[in-house]
């Protein structure tokens, strides 16, 4: 879904602070295919950066400048082994290594794992620092992948801050706002009992539809958004594949796995370790879709093949996974 960022500045305090006033960007004219331009993918072994060049690579239009902290992170051997993929150890504290990184760069993505926002004033000066690397390196377009503001959740909160400073900086910009994953929902809420029972606990209740989506394919909208920045520069892009009751969730269970067990309770006395999720869920327990808070109908205009939650539980080996 795109929304032109003027867009925001309405009454329902709950959604994305409004964007400041921007200086007319012209879109750059598109590249041929035989003129293939590098792109940077920031932290692009977390999952969400991983999921990016992948759908990259695939389309075949970009040249790949993956950017991790670490050569012997998750997914760095993988991420060596495709084509047209440059891996690069970075500093991402540093505003000069990061402009480095950026150098030639037509595009840049930038997505972190969520422990990079443990502390919300070095995640805060993590995210300024991709900005003005990129406001240096003069960035034709900067995708930033977010949560929306006033949500009270500290890790949220800080991303949502970093958006902030995007809008305002001039850099062409377009903010990803993400929902709560299939992945998220699995790790974090699901256990497996001694009886082999999948016991769910959420603290939100059976009939509230929650927008969700497959991390593993946040890539393809990324994808989408590089390719067309004539249309979402400057823009709001909401990720969700659709919106589901944990009762859905349990039929769609019901239906793929008959033969497993599967028990769903409503408390809040969940572990604090995943607390953010659950305010998170509580969050959009409280604003619906008729909110407008996402728009799962035009994300999947943007890419047809999301996987939903009947298909997730499907490929997801549940029996396997603890």
């Amino acid at each position: 879904m795109t929304k032109n960022s003027h867009a925001k500045d309405h009454p329902k305090d709950h959604k994305r602070a409004p964007a400041k006033t921007k200086a007319k960007v012209e879109p750059k004219e598109e590249k041929k295919p035989h003129q293939k331009e590098t792109v940077a993918i920031v932290d692009a072994n977390s999952a969400q950066g991983y999921s990016a060049v992948k759908y990259i690579v695939k389309k075949g239009r970009f040249n790949v400048k993956a950017l991790v902290r670490d050569m012997n992170g998750v997914h760095v051997d993988a991420l060596k082994k495709k084509r047209h993929v440059e891996v690069v150890k970075v500093n991402f504290d540093s505003v000069k290594a990061m402009e480095e990184a950026f150098e030639d760069c037509a595009c840049v993505f930038a997505a972190f794992d969520e422990k990079e926002y443990a502390d919300p004033v070095k995640g805060l000066k993590l995210g300024q620092t991709m900005v003005d690397a990129a406001r240096k390196a003069n960035i034709d377009h900067f995708i930033w992948s977010t949560m929306d503001a006033h949500t009270g959740i500290s890790i949220y909160e800080t991303i949502s801050e970093v958006d902030q400073y995007l809008k305002s900086s001039r850099v062409p910009r377009t903010s990803l706002y993400t929902s709560i994953s299939y992945e998220q929902f699995k790790e974090h809420f699901c256990k497996k009992q001694h009886d082999g029972t999948l016991s769910f606990q959420l603290p939100v209740n059976e009939e509230s539809k929650i927008p969700m989506y497959y991390e593993a394919e946040v890539g393809a909208w990324v994808a989408e958004v590089m390719e067309h920045p004539q249309i979402y520069i400057h823009k709001d892009v909401d990720v969700a594949a659709e919106f589901i009751s944990p009762l859905e969730m349990k039929r769609a269970f019901e239906q793929v796995l008959p033969e497993l067990k599967i028990d769903f309770k409503y408390t809040d006395d969940l572990p604090v370790e995943n607390k953010h999720l659950q305010e998170a869920l509580k969050f959009f327990q409280a604003h619906p879709e008729s909110s407008g808070v996402r728009d799962a109908i035009s994300c999947k205009r943007m890419y047809p093949k999301a996987t939903d939650f009947h298909k997730f539980v499907k490929g997801a080996k549940w029996e396997e996974s603890f």
